[in-house]
């Protein structure tokens, strides 16, 4: 389809991604309507920004709020040992139009990003969206109930159809597309702590450690602590991500640097093929 004759559009995912093409399709007077999944899980990886984000903040008229639920962030800190690290700021990169970023926790952040996109004129669905294979090897169509809240939304049958839902990969699941998955076979363990320190404060940290790396995040009250290792090496450190986590979080060396209060305040999550690159 040409895309001058693109007017009705739905995004599947009301993450920041699927929200943030909606604001802009609406701001430019095409129809959109957003279909979102209800239940989303209450921590997401994506919780530091870099400042290139910041013009996008200005754009949807948010930046003001997410300063107020974020942690202002002025560089990073990495911690090669216990004695040695390098803490470098985004003001020192050369020509740099934003010196600062921010982060941010996930839920807040994604919210207003979506409200940005009402707010322009997007329309909303909660719902775990069902799609089918329409005629001809590309093509898809919205189904049942969906379809008909599509309908309504837009004044009519969508042009397109943008798959947003990042690794849930609606549509190459369907359309059964190859996709690379690059070589490392390492997973990402991250919850929220408290009693974690910071070298420089407001700076995302990142600590080499025995079998792979960590991430300190600061966030407003705790600390996004996640570690990224070796898949076989971290089943052996237990057998629910909780005994790994923990035991990640209490016997690593270079977490006896982070304080002797340091403890685990929310569930696990777990990440794993983030590298995964559909080909088409």
């Amino acid at each position: 389809m040409e895309s001058s004759h693109v007017l009705r559009v739905a995004i599947i995912g009301g993450g920041a991604a699927g929200s943030a093409l909606a604001f802009y399709l609406a701001r430019a007077g095409l129809n959109v309507v957003v279909f979102d999944r209800p239940g989303r899980p209450p921590l997401v990886v994506g919780e530091s920004m870099v400042p290139a984000i910041v013009p996008f903040l200005r754009d949807f008229g948010i930046e003001e709020e997410v300063a107020g639920f974020g942690t202002y962030k002025p560089g990073a800190t990495f911690v090669f040992n216990e004695e040695e690290n390098l803490s470098v700021t985004f003001a020192e990169v050369r020509g740099a139009r934003v010196t600062y970023a921010y982060n941010v926790p996930r839920k807040e952040l994604d919210a207003a990003v979506a409200e940005s996109a009402r707010r322009a004129g997007a329309s909303w669905v909660e719902s775990s969206v069902r799609l089918e294979r329409g005629e001809g090897r590309d093509r898809v169509q919205l189904a049942g109930p969906d379809l008909a809240a599509a309908r309504t939304a837009l004044g009519g049958d969508p042009d397109l159809i943008v798959d947003a839902t990042g690794r849930v990969r609606l549509l190459p699941r369907l359309l059964d597309l190859v996709a690379d998955e690059g070589p490392r076979k390492d997973t990402a363990l991250f919850a929220h702590c408290e009693g974690v320190s910071q070298i420089v404060e407001g700076n995302i940290h990142v600590d080499l450690c025995e079998h792979g790396w960590a991430w300190r995040i600061p966030l407003p009250g705790r600390v996004s602590v996640g570690f990224v290792l070796d898949t076989a090496h971290l089943k052996t450190l237990g057998s629910t991500l909780e005994e790994q986590y923990d035991r990640l979080l209490r016997d690593e060396p270079m977490t006896r640097a982070w304080g002797p209060e340091r403890r685990r305040i929310s569930d696990v999550s777990r990440y794993n093929n983030y590298q995964l690159v559909t080909k088409r």
